[in-house]
């Protein structure tokens, strides 16, 4: 049993004990728990299916591989080209840490997790030396001890993992988050990096110029110096059994990145709504969502609030052009579809998938709007010099705002610009169309 398991077990106890939980509440819970499994896994019914077959793998390793986002590659230093590399510095806890083996609550309970330097090691350990360093120690948060700081550098393991990068060619530096730190139950305090790791970050990017940056975790973190001052960024997730192999692969050049960013990354967390509203714990821990329908990447582009990176934001190891954006007619009416074709041109050295996405905005609305909404996208395969033609449908109906006054969905009528682009802040191509007999 996992401590954090134990120490809710022992506050359960207690509250037994201390007749603040009655015997009948524990008896009633224990019985939803039985009569879930009892209707599924213990039931006859249950219809035949397969558990942890080399499909389920195969899957698994195709979602993170198409999950990884590059964030920033101005050296080119990625793909590596294992031809000119003798040995590389594997530095941080997160290069070794599973997520996926067990857990409390929701954890996912895989069969088997290749972690991030067992990737590396399986992909060339052959060709290249590979030598570990922890970097930094994690921290476990104590609900008993709530104002331990969990971001105490450790400078004997900055130390040691200084001289390892030194004497590297490479040196992939592994930080972010982890299960223990991003934990249901609490909230973060701010966006920095835990457990020191700026610190590490620091330190290891002064000794080895080949520094690559890949960040794990689940929600954005101020990554405001690392974006200034390194040059190879990888943001990567907690991304289940073949995480590992996944990830070497994008690092090796076996796969294109072509991940994007689901959410805003802000330069500060005063500008995110919550914080810039002040609603944020609100008054009686009451809070109102005060931003209204901006919410996420629409409150940035709205407010004109420029992010660190903005949804739908990733890069690749080639380049993408668009055509021309069209439409099959200037005007539409409610009910009807609107059909929206272009064309992507890959410029660059190598295959890759591009991520069309099309935003639409309505100019002098009778109401507040956004000033632009994600309305479709479609991830596409371009090989080196070719041309793919995208289509993307929209109903005009979905165009609609709720009318508070009528209770109703009204379409309204007017101009409204489409954009299509590679996030929500870069358009590469835009048009205009009407709708009539709105309403």
């Amino acid at each position: 049993m996992l401590k954090w398991d134990q120490d809710h077990l022992i506050i359960i106890i207690d509250s037994v004990r201390a007749g603040k939980v009655t015997g009948e509440t524990i008896d009633k819970m224990v019985h939803r728990i039985l009569w879930v499994i009892y209707k599924t896994a213990l039931s006859s019914n249950r219809p035949k299916g397969s558990l942890n077959t080399p499909a389920h793998s195969k899957a698994v390793y195709d979602i993170a591989s198409e999950s990884i986002v590059l964030l920033k590659n101005e050296k080119h230093l990625l793909p590596l080209r294992t031809d000119g590399i003798k040995t590389i510095a594997v530095i941080g806890d997160n290069a070794v840490r599973t997520n996926h083996l067990g857990g409390f609550g929701a954890g996912v309970k895989a069969r088997y997790e290749i972690t991030p330097l067992q990737g590396l090691q399986n992909d060339l350990e052959k060709k290249v030396q590979i030598t570990f360093a922890q970097g930094y120690r994690p921290r476990m948060f104590n609900p008993r001890n709530k104002n331990v700081d969990l971001n105490l550098p450790d400078s004997s393991l900055i130390e040691e993992a200084v001289n390892t990068a030194r004497k590297s060619d490479v040196a992939i530096l592994f930080v972010g988050g982890n299960r223990d730190y991003e934990s249901e139950g609490r909230d973060r305090k701010d966006l920095s990096l835990p457990f020191g790791e700026q610190s590490l970050v620091d330190a290891v990017t002064a000794v080895n110029a080949n520094t690559i940056v890949v960040i794990i975790g689940g929600a954005p973190y101020d990554l405001n110096k690392i974006k200034k001052n390194n040059h190879t960024i990888i943001w990567s997730w907690y991304n289940g059994s073949e995480g590992g192999n996944a990830l070497a692969d994008l690092l090796t050049g076996k796969v294109n990145p072509s991940g994007r960013l689901p959410f805003t990354f802000p330069i500060a967390l005063d500008e995110s709504p919550a914080h810039y509203l002040n609603t944020f714990p609100g008054d009686n821990l009451t809070a109102d969502y005060k931003e209204g329908i901006l919410v996420g990447y629409r409150w940035y582009d709205t407010k004109k609030i420029e992010p660190l990176y903005p949804f739908g934001y990733g890069l690749s190891y080639t380049n993408f052009v668009y055509s021309t954006l069209h439409t099959t007619r200037n005007s539409y009416k409610p009910g009807e579809t609107i059909t929206v074709t272009l064309n992507v041109i890959n410029t660059g050295k190598m295959d890759g998938k591009e991520t069309v996405q099309l935003y639409i905005g309505k100019r002098g609305s009778a109401v507040e709007r956004a000033e632009k909404e994600l309305k479709a996208f479609k991830k596409v395969m371009v090989p080196v010099g070719k041309k793919v033609s995208v289509t993307l449908s929209i109903p005009v109906n979905s165009l609609a705002y709720y009318d508070e006054k009528s209770s109703q969905w009204i379409v309204e009528p007017g101009e409204y610009q489409l954009m299509a682009g590679t996030s929500s802040k870069d358009i590469e191509a835009a048009a205009s169309i009407h709708i009539i007999g709105g309403k």
